[in-house]
């Protein structure tokens, strides 16, 4: 018949044959070290310096753009359906795991303001890399309301100024 040695978390060990109960009690100190209430030894993260947050802050550059993208892909998934956009959401956030896994914090630096300031500024990043480029579209735009559609908008004025086609509006706009 088994025989059972009662540990100080209220688990028990086997004594194995030929094993004295002193024997089995330090196997189980040594196999289960928790169980007599050793806590692992836990490593001493390191106090953030500057240098590190800065370093931190380029980091989080790229899991701040990949957030981004992945906002914006479960945001198209719900346009599929029900099913579908669940499996689709899950491989997002898959995928966007594996994408951020490189870019991982330092110990210590995982709620830096460096860390932290870099994936606000990685995921608005495109925004104002884009902004220049969409308020010289809206200016091509307004540029060729105003002169290709006399009769909605303009007066016009590709007629008045000779242009026969409707490349030189949009070149002269681009200028």
């Amino acid at each position: 018949m088994a025989q059972y040695l009662p540990l100080p978390d209220g688990s028990f060990v086997t004594i194995r044959e030929g094993e004295t109960p002193d024997q089995a009690w330090a196997r189980a100190r040594q196999m289960y070290p928790e169980a007599f209430g050793a806590k692992p030894e836990a490593k001493p993260t390191p106090e953030p310096t500057v240098g590190g947050q800065v370093k931190e802050f380029f980091k989080g550059l790229a899991p701040g753009a990949i957030g981004l993208v992945e906002s914006a892909a479960v945001g198209a998934s719900s346009l599929l359906p029900e099913e579908t956009e669940k499996a689709a959401r899950e491989s997002i956030a898959s995928i966007a795991g594996a994408a951020k896994k490189p870019f991982e914090a330092a110990p210590g630096y995982e709620e830096t303001v460096g860390r932290k300031f870099g994936q606000a500024v990685g995921s608005i990043a495109p925004f104002l890399g884009l902004g220049p480029l969409a308020l010289q579209v809206g200016w091509v735009w307004l540029d060729w309301a105003l002169v290709l559609e006399p009769g909605k908008h303009g007066s016009g004025l590709s007629k008045k100024a000779g242009w026969n086609s409707v490349a030189q509006p949009l070149l002269w706009a681009l200028l």
